[in-house]
């Protein structure tokens, strides 16, 4: 497709690809820019992520189209996951899946290590927020004892309070869990794995 937009010229076509693989692969970078308001910031990393080593070799070295394509991809994959995580945007999950499959058919061994580092950076973030969400009720519910002068209203205030820990140790919703979020990595994997028997 694009010998013919460059007229079958080959060397303009793999710039021409240079340059599609440099806009779509730092456009998620750009995008957290922008929605951090930190567009300088995510500018940079869009050009470290393209000038990387292993990147600029698998471009103009080794010519792996597969692998190109991957390496496309993780950054989209990479911001699914902040969306769904950070944000609680459950549509993301959607996106990050669909990130993965298309992984999968291109590049297996990246796909792997993608999982495998996302779903370590769920569990540590599991970990991280639920001891996070602890110290907060603990100052709400020391806040409350604090303020509460007659013992009818403090006893309603406690109740609430010991309802909300109750459903955040339990995890509240039902996607909250790290094991849970970290299906939509394992499921493409786990298809390719057993496809192939």
């Amino acid at each position: 497709g694009l010998m013919f937009l460059t007229g079958g010229d080959l060397l303009l076509a793999y710039r021409l690809l240079a340059f599609v693989i440099f806009v779509v692969g730092g456009l998620p970078w750009i995008l957290w820019g922008i929605h951090e308001n930190r567009r300088v910031l995510g500018t940079f990393f869009g050009l470290l992520w393209f000038f990387m080593p292993e990147h600029i070799r698998i471009y103009f070295t080794a010519g792996n189209l597969p692998q190109m394509v991957t390496t496309m991809l993780v950054p989209y994959a990479i911001w699914f996951l902040w969306l769904y995580v950070r944000k609680k945007d459950n549509c993301a999950a959607v996106g990050l899946f669909v990130c993965m499959t298309l992984m999968s058919f291109t590049h297996l061994m990246v796909t792997a290590i993608m999982g495998v580092s996302a779903f370590l950076y769920l569990l540590i973030d599991q970990i991280w927020n639920k001891d996070y969400r602890n110290r907060q009720i603990r100052q709400h519910t020391i806040r409350l004892l604090d303020q509460c002068q007659k013992p009818e209203l403090c006893d309603a205030k406690i109740n609430q309070t010991a309802d909300q820990c109750d459903d955040n140790l339990t995890g509240g919703d039902a996607f909250s869990g790290v094991y849970v979020r970290s299906f939509c990595f394992w499921c493409p994997i786990g298809y390719i794995i057993f496809a192939g028997r």
